[in-house]
């Protein structure tokens, strides 16, 4: 997909090792199943919208995605929102009906973190003059239930 303004695109490479279909794709998501050795898994790969009123279209989207699933799915990238005010440091608190669609959809998807270690607090920047800090929440599962072995993780 390609950038917007200054905004970043969506890129997915793979090897021919690999059997991948693109189920839907469009400029804030790269929805995959890839079948490796016989087995089925979904991959969905988001850029959550940078514009905060458009970004409960890129949720919407998952959850519909999402209604139909079954087999193992995996949901990466910058989703650009954070589930709380406990993933932030410095700044404004947010108010808490902001974090309300993306934990909407995390929770109709049936999606769990990834366990992760290291420096959680991976994204930095500049908010009225102070430096905030917030968790960049990289990837989502669906339940544990769903999956035959849970072995992902992430280090920040």
């Amino acid at each position: 997909m390609e950038p917007v303004n200054t905004s970043g695109g969506l890129a997915l490479f793979y090897n021919n090792d690999y059997d991948i279909n693109i189920e839907f794709s469009n400029k804030r998501i790269i929805d995959v199943e890839g079948r490796y050795e016989g087995k089925v898994i979904f991959m969905s790969f988001v850029y959550g919208d940078p514009v905060v009123k458009l970004r409960d279209l890129v949720w919407e989207r998952i959850t519909r995605i999402g209604t139909t699933r079954t087999d193992p799915w995996f949901l990466i990238g910058d989703f650009n929102e954070i589930t709380g005010n406990h993933e932030k440091q410095g700044g404004p608190l947010r108010q808490s009906s902001t974090f309300i669609p993306f934990n909407l959809m995390i929770s109709d998807c049936g999606f769990v973190n990834f366990p992760s270690r290291g420096n959680t607090l991976s994204w930095r920047g500049r908010r009225r003059g102070k430096i905030v800090r917030c968790r960049l929440p990289a990837g989502q599962s669906v339940s544990y239930g769903r999956m035959a072995r849970p072995i992902s993780g992430f280090t920040y």
